[in-house]
C-alpha cells in the first residue's frame, strides 16, 4: 500500500473511531454509514430531486432528531423549531452562499452574517410594507387580467366549452410576469405568448445549476465511485453559474441604468431599491441584480407553487371547491363586482384563507426545510452538538404530524385552520429574523389569483397525471412542471366575466 493511502486509512479509522467514542453527537440516532460519509441515497436522490423522501425514510425509522449526513441533523420537533427558530435564532447554513449569480455578491436570501442581512432587509422594507404593497396590486391585477383572457379565448376555441390547459404552466408564467412587472419593470408577457422569457430563463438555469452543483461536489466524496472523481469534477464545472449567465449580469445592468436614465414614474420594486442609492448606505447596483434576481425565484415560485397545489387539491375535493365557490359568489355576486375585486374585500374570507393555509401546509416550498447551523456548542434537547453542526429544520414533517396535527393530518382538510390549530407547527413563511420578506407580497398575489379563477370557472382533474410525483430543488413542484386540468365557465356566467 503507498504512503498516500495508508495515510487515508488511518484518517478513516480515526475518523470512525472519534464518532463511534468521542463524538458528543454519537448518540443522535441514525445509521452509522449516515454519521461517517454522505451514502449513494442522501447524494443520488438529492440530484434526482428526491432528497424529502430520503430524510423521511429516516425520520420514520429512528425518530424527531435524526443523522442524515456527516454534520447534518434533521428536526421535525416543534419545541426544537422554536427553539433554533426563535428563540436563539441560528444562523443560516453556509451552503445558502452558494446560490448567487456572481460569486462576489450576497443576497438577502443567501447572507450568513447577521449586520449586513439587517442592512439590506432594512433597505427592502419599504417595498413590502402593507401600505406600499396597495399600490402594487394593480401592476398584479394587470398580470391577471391577462391570464383570464387566455383562458377565456381558450374555452371560446373548444366546441364543448371545455378547454384542456397546463394550469401549472399558466400559472408558474403568470408568477414570472408578475414579478417582471413588480421587480423589474416590465412584464416578461409568458402568460399571453407561451413561452419563456430569456432573461427568466436564464436566471432560473443558474440557479438549478447551483443546487446541482452542491450535491455534485458531495458525491464526489461517495465511497465507491471515487474514480469518477474527473467526470464528477468536469459535470460540476458544467454547472457553473458562470457560463449560464454570461450575458445575464449585462442584461440586468441594462434594465437598471434604463430605468436610471430614464425614470418612468414607476413606484414599483425596482424604484424603491433605486431610491436607495440617494443613502450613503443605500444599495449598490450590483445588490440591486442580486435581489432582483431572487425575487424572481422566491417571488415567483412560493406563489404559483400554492397557488397550483391550491387549485389541484379543490378540483380533486369538490366539497371545498363548492364552499369556496359560494364565499366568493357572496362577496362579488355581480360582474361589476368581479372586475373591481380589490385585495382589500379578500384578504378576510374565512374560506380563502383556509384553503391556502391548508395547502401551503400540505404542500410547503420546501418538502425538505430550511438549513441552519449552530454558532457554538449548542445543547438540542439531550444532546450536545458542535459549532457549525448542520441543522435541517424540517417544516414539511413538522406541519404533517399527527401528534400535532391529528389523525388526518395527511388529508386535505381546509377546515382545521376555521378554529383553533397548533400555530407552533406552522411556519410556512418560517419566522424571527429570517422569516419571508415577501409574505404579504405572496398572500395578496395568492389571493388575488386564486378568487378571480375560483369565482369564474369549474375545474377538473384530467386523469393520468400524479400530482404527488414531486421534485425538490430549490422549490418543490410536480415532476415535468406540467399539470392539466379542464376548465369551464361556471354555470350562467357571461362570457365577459
Amino acid at each position: 500500500m503507498s504512503a498516500p493511502h495508508e495515510r487515508s486509512l488511518r484518517l478513516c479509522i480515526y475518523k470512525v473511531f472519534y464518532i463511534l467514542f468521542f463524538d458528543s453527537r454519537r448518540n443522535i440516532p441514525g445509521s452509522l454509514v449516515d454519521r461517517i460519509i454522505y451514502n449513494h441515497n442522501f447524494a443520488v436522490k438529492g440530484l434526482r430531486g428526491k432528497i424529502h423522501e430520503f430524510i423521511d425514510q429516516q425520520h420514520n425509522k429512528y425518530g424527531r432528531i435524526v443523522y442524515v449526513a456527516p454534520d447534518i441533523i434533521s428536526v421535525d420537533d416543534r419545541k426544537l423549531v422554536k427553539y433554533i427558530i426563535s428563540q436563539q435564532d441560528f444562523p443560516k447554513s453556509e451552503v445558502y452562499e452558494n446560490l448567487r449569480l456572481q460569486r462576489t455578491t450576497l443576497n438577502l436570501f443567501n447572507v450568513l452574517d447577521r449586520d449586513y442581512h439587517k442592512h439590506i432587509r432594512r433597505s427592502l422594507a419599504p417595498a413590502f410594507a402593507l401600505s406600499y404593497l396597495n399600490s402594487l396590486e394593480p401592476m398584479i391585477q394587470s398580470c391577471i387580467d391577462v391570464l383570464i383572457k387566455v383562458l377565456n379565448e381558450r374555452i371560446d376555441q373548444s366546441p364543448s366549452g371545455v378547454a384542456v390547459v397546463d394550469m401549472w404552466q399558466l400559472i408558474t408564467y403568470l408568477a414570472l410576469d408578475t414579478i417582471g412587472e413588480t421587480a423589474f419593470g416590465f412584464s416578461f408577457n409568458m402568460v399571453e405568448s407561451g413561452k419563456k422569457h430569456p432573461l427568466s430563463d436564464a436566471i432560473e438555469k443558474c440557479l438549478r445549476n447551483c443546487t446541482i452543483a452542491n450535491i455534485i461536489r458531495i458525491l464526489q466524496y461517495v465511497p465507491g465511485i471515487d474514480k469518477h472523481e474527473n467526470y464528477f469534477r468536469k459535470v460540476g464545472n458544467s454547472c457553473d453559474i458562470a457560463p449560464v449567465v454570461t450575458t445575464l449580469p449585462e442584461e440586468m445592468t441594462a434594465i437598471l441604468n434604463r430605468r436610471k436614465a430614464f425614470p418612468s414614474g414607476r413606484r414599483d420594486i425596482l424604484q424603491i431599491m433605486i431610491d436607495t442609492q440617494s443613502r450613503e448606505d443605500g444599495m449598490t447596483d450590483e445588490q440591486i441584480i442580486q435581489e432582483s434576481a431572487m425575487f424572481h425565484v422566491a417571488g415567483s415560485e412560493t406563489s404559483s407553487n400554492t397557488i397550483n397545489f391550491g387549485l389541484i387539491y379543490l378540483a380533486k375535493h369538490r366539497k371545498w371547491l363548492e364552499a369556496l365557490q359560494q364565499e366568493l359568489d357572496e362577496a362579488f355576486p355581480t360582474a361589476e363586482s368581479v372586475h373591481a375585486m380589490r385585495h382589500e374585500n379578500l384578504k378576510n374570507l374565512t374560506i380563502l384563507n383556509a384553503v391556502i393555509n391548508e395547502t401551503m401546509r400540505l404542500r410547503p416550498v420546501t418538502m425538505v426545510g430550511i438549513a441552519r447551523q449552530t454558532p457554538e456548542t449548542t445543547t438540542l434537547g439531550p444532546y450536545v452538538l458542535p459549532k457549525h453542526t448542520q441543522i435541517i429544520v424540517n417544516y414539511a414533517r413538522m406541519q404533517r404530524d399527527k401528534e400535532y396535527w391529528g389523525e388526518d393530518a395527511n388529508e386535505y382538510n381546509p377546515a382545521r385552520f376555521l378554529g383553533d390549530w397548533p400555530s407552533d407547527a406552522f411556519l410556512p413563511f418560517s419566522a424571527s429574523t429570517r422569516s419571508c420578506i415577501g409574505k404579504n407580497f405572496a398572500l395578496l398575489q395568492m389571493r388575488l389569483t386564486l378568487a378571480h379563477i375560483i369565482r369564474r370557472y369549474n375545474l377538473d382533474i384530467v386523469p393520468g397525471q400524479n400530482e404527488n410525483d414531486l421534485v425538490q430543488h430549490i422549490t418543490v413542484h410536480v415532476r415535468g412542471t406540467s399539470y392539466k386540468m379542464a376548465i369551464s365557465r361556471r354555470d350562467g356566467l357571461s362570457e365577459n366575466l
